[in-house]
């Protein structure tokens, strides 16, 4: 699900603080961790060394980007990525 649907309301409004990237989770988290004084840090578990090696520009097909990019188009255009 699109997760524009969690962090925005019916007026396109940003109904949270901050924004973590999945790119700089690790990073962003212990800012966010810290600032809530969390003790804990974050658990990583199946993580897929095949797109992290080589990219999901040549792990997916043609096809299976065009699903995504329509499917996600929304958060694409909301977080400023590029999916092509």
């Amino acid at each position: 699900m699109s997760q524009s649907k969690f962090i925005l309301d019916k007026n396109k409004n940003l109904l949270v603080n901050e924004i973590i990237r999945f790119e700089n989770l690790d990073s962003d988290f212990k800012k966010i961790a810290a600032k809530l004084r969390l003790k804990k840090g974050l658990p990583h578990a199946n993580k897929s060394k095949n797109i992290e090696e080589r990219g999901y520009q040549e792990v997916y097909c043609k096809e299976s980007k065009k699903i995504i990019a329509d499917l996600y188009a929304d958060d694409i255009e909301l977080l400023g990525y590029r999916f092509d």
